[in-house]
């Protein structure tokens, strides 16, 4: 039985390792499945999809139409006789075969224009996919970033409360040694328990934005789920002087996808525009046709005048012929789908314009936030070396028998909540610098 147990072992190591993996989730393995599973991505694919459909009926309009008819009836009375041309007083029985070919030879360049203007709706659709993805891949880069954050918090939180502990159990050695007084030791008692109560909050906020993280990635929320933090030091990040709002923008305008859907979107009017007038002229077309018919001159089966098939071959008829159709009036329907096609343009030049505002303007703002949460994160910098050097001195002093207890955790907790905002800031401009870069066409990187 021994045999088995090693390789037994063996399998159950690897199958749970493997499901820790699973389990594991990085920023890009993240961004990867919010792209293929998120239900927002998957509805700008169903647009793809409709876009493709209408191209490959546009494509199509290259080919002639065909089209068959069978019709079958009986007469009873007098009725012209096909087989003389004749009236007579008999029940007829006739049917007739036909197939019909149509092909346009040319409009004007209306069909080729309209099957430029489905392929630009197509690169628009495939366009507006990106932008979905783009989205949401910048929507779990926050999302992840804040579940970063709010893990930090939990750490240092539960250093400020190992401190209060660690504190709290000294002052209860030297209580119970009757050199400080109870009440020094009621007054940690009270900070740990806020310490504790701030561990408990800062936990809750990481468990909810991994709860929104799931939303985001379209996972039930039941998954087993643990993100991998990368060192914070060790996040890749431009420069601030090579990510400048004009050099940004100048980029953004060529590689954000709702700048390409509304280039798209353009050209794809002025084609509409050229497909409309061109049915406003008169098109020449070609058609062809097979045809045959049988008749039967009496009900009943003895008095068939000729078989079913060899009546068929006798009748086969063809024809061929080449026309021009025009509209003489067509209530203007054709000069309104043109004036509608021309507006059109100017609405998709007008949107052009407000979202590259709406972009230039989202850009410089993000800069400036850049620069702000920069200045912000060094201040906090600042602001916690000095409060750890009052804790320190703090500390001494208390030992000393020079400064009371509640002096000493009213400066242990400036020293948190230097602390916290440190991070806070710290990520915030992380965060800042990351919108920078996407906009810039670096995607997300952590």
């Amino acid at each position: 039985m021994r045999l088995y147990i090693l390789p037994l072992a063996l399998f159950i190591c690897f199958v749970s390792q493997a499901q820790d993996t699973t389990n594991k989730w990085t920023l890009q393995k993240c961004v990867a499945y919010a792209v293929a599973n998120n239900l927002t991505v998957k509805q700008a694919d169903i647009q793809r999809m409709y876009a493709a459909v209408d191209l490959r009926r546009a494509n199509m309009s290259n080919l002639p139409t065909a089209s068959g008819s069978i019709s079958a009836g009986y007469g009873f009375g007098l009725n012209e006789d096909p087989t003389t041309g004749t009236l007579t007083s008999s029940n007829l029985f006739r049917m007739q075969v036909g197939v019909q070919s149509n092909y346009t030879i040319f409009n004007w360049f209306a069909r080729k224009y309209d099957i430029e203007a489905s392929r630009l709706n197509s690169e628009a659709a495939r366009a507006g996919i990106e932008k979905a993805q783009n989205d949401i891949s910048l929507s779990v880069a926050n999302t992840f970033l804040n579940a970063m954050l709010n893990n930090e918090t939990v750490r240092v939180s539960e250093i400020a409360l190992s401190q209060t502990q660690e504190q709290l159990r000294n002052t209860d050695a030297l209580v119970r040694a009757g050199s400080v007084p109870e009440l020094n030791s009621l007054q940690l008692q009270a900070q740990a328990a806020t310490d504790s109560a701030n561990v408990i909050q800062a936990r809750s906020a990481y468990r909810q934005s991994v709860i929104q993280l799931k939303a985001l990635l379209n996972l039930p929320q039941d998954t087993a789920f643990e993100i991998v933090i990368p060192p914070v030091d060790m996040i890749p990040m431009d420069p601030l002087a090579e990510l400048e709002p004009k050099i940004v923008y100048s980029l953004a305008l060529t590689n954000q996808p709702a700048q390409k859907i509304n280039t798209f979107r353009i050209q794809q009017a002025n084609a509409q525009v050229k497909s409309a007038r061109g049915l406003m002229y008169p098109s020449v077309f070609a058609q062809a046709g097979l045809n045959s018919s049988y008749v039967n001159s009496s009900i009943t089966p003895s008095q068939f005048k000729s078989p079913f098939f060899r009546q068929l071959n006798t009748n086969f008829g063809q024809n061929i012929g080449i026309g021009i159709s025009f509209n003489i009036f067509n209530q203007y329907q054709a000069r309104s789908q043109w004036d509608r096609a021309k507006v059109q343009v100017q609405q998709y030049q007008i949107q052009q314009q407000l979202d590259n505002a709406s972009l230039q303007s989202d850009i410089y703002n993000a800069y400036e936030l850049a620069v702000t949460a920069l200045q912000k994160y060094n201040a906090s910098l600042r602001t916690v070396e000095v409060n750890e050097r009052a804790l320190d001195l703090a500390n001494k002093r208390n030992t000393a028998g020079l400064l009371n207890i509640l002096d000493l955790i009213t400066t242990q907790n400036n020293l948190q909540r230097a602390r916290i905002e440190m991070v806070r800031n710290r990520y915030d401009y992380i965060f800042k610098m990351k919108v920078l870069e996407f906009y810039k066409g670096n995607g997300i990187r952590l």
